[in-house]
């Protein structure tokens, strides 16, 4: 896939030698991105140079909300599997107790003493 970036000549010049974009134009390269799978950065867009700091804001944003949304994702999972290994699949408050005081223990244990863990 083509990704509408420029070369690495890049520079600070440039920032301040480009035109502004109209702010839908902005929002509809947003959506292209997002839509094409981020196989670029976005802030690196040809055309785009006035807007540099903006759209590098915007990538690390949603890299953020991803990196959060999947770690809520990997969360639930770990309490999925806890609970059913506790033999009560359905009750995952039981097992967030389970796991928040496990991590508890943990913060107290003695060295060279090992807690067994229920996992």
């Amino acid at each position: 896939m083509n990704s509408p970036t420029r070369s690495a000549s890049f520079t600070a010049v440039t920032l301040f030698q480009a035109t502004p974009r109209a702010p839908q134009e902005i929002e509809a390269l947003k959506l292209r991105w997002r839509q094409g799978g981020r196989l670029w950065n976005i802030e690196n867009s040809d055309g785009f140079e006035a807007h540099f700091v903006e759209l590098l804001a915007y990538r690390l944003e949603c890299e953020a909300n991803s990196y959060v949304k999947r770690k809520e994702q990997a969360d639930q999972h770990e309490l999925t599997l806890l609970a059913d290994r506790l033999g009560c699949p359905d009750n995952l408050a039981l097992a967030r107790y389970v796991l928040n005081l496990e991590r508890a223990l943990l913060r107290f244990e003695e060295p060279g003493l090992r807690l067994q863990s229920v996992r």
